[in-house]
């Protein structure tokens, strides 16, 4: 119809729930896209389902008309003790993934990648101090932008269906060496793991002065 907003994720949500059958990831995929703005080329609809849905994402306790509306059973799967408690390692297990990928995006790489503040700062040139990593066949657990990093940066709007073949593979001509090319992975990404202990041995702080910085080592740590 013409005037409606177009829905880029629409062909990603079926595709997903195909290869998992998971309606959970489904929903986790369709926060990221209408909250980066790859899910409908209206910035409007993306503001209004990204806030929906995070909304019903985030609250702990529900409403009263939630609340009765459960069974009893998932009452007490909820609320009582110690059942919900044993929700807690798996979420910690969750976080603790989310947080090991984040800080692999942009630490740890052999050249050290530059902190950029003041007018040395721009768009481009943040989003270039990002890394791409290949996390095996972990790679489809979430959707493919978890590996995707560089470009996910620069073109958030794009779906993450296309951040691989029609965005990354075709930016990096363009970008040449400033797109650091990840490690090829196994199946189970364990050359990840020591890039992290590694990182965290040599990158301390960055000095409080200077506009172009690099992590420095705490010599006495």
């Amino acid at each position: 119809m013409t005037g409606m907003p177009k829905l880029n994720s629409t062909f990603a949500v079926f595709s997903f729930e195909a290869r998992y059958s998971d309606k959970a990831f489904c929903f986790l995929d369709l926060i990221s896209s209408s909250g980066h703005g790859s899910f409908s080329d209206c910035h409007k609809l993306n503001s209004v389902v990204s806030h929906l849905l995070h909304s019903c994402a985030l609250p702990w306790m529900p409403s009263e008309s939630v609340y009765r509306s459960l069974d009893t059973t998932s009452k007490k799967l909820r609320f009582a003790f110690p059942l919900p408690m044993l929700a807690f390692p798996l979420y910690l297990i969750f976080v603790m993934w989310l947080d090991l990928v984040t800080y692999l995006h942009h630490h740890g790489h052999d050249e050290k990648l530059p902190w950029y503040r003041g007018k040395e700062w721009n768009y481009l040139r943040g989003g270039l101090t990002t890394l791409d990593r290949d996390y095996g066949w972990m790679n489809n657990i979430h959707h493919d932008d978890i590996g995707t990093h560089v470009i996910h940066h620069l073109f958030p709007q794009i779906p993450h269906y296309n951040l691989i073949e029609a965005a990354t593979e075709a930016a990096k001509p363009v970008l040449e060496k400033y797109y650091r090319e990840p490690e090829k992975s196994a199946p189970l990404p364990f050359h990840l793991f020591g890039i992290p202990l590694k990182s965290l041995r040599r990158d301390h702080y960055v000095r409080d002065s200077g506009d172009v910085l690099y992590y420095e080592k705490d010599s006495e740590l």
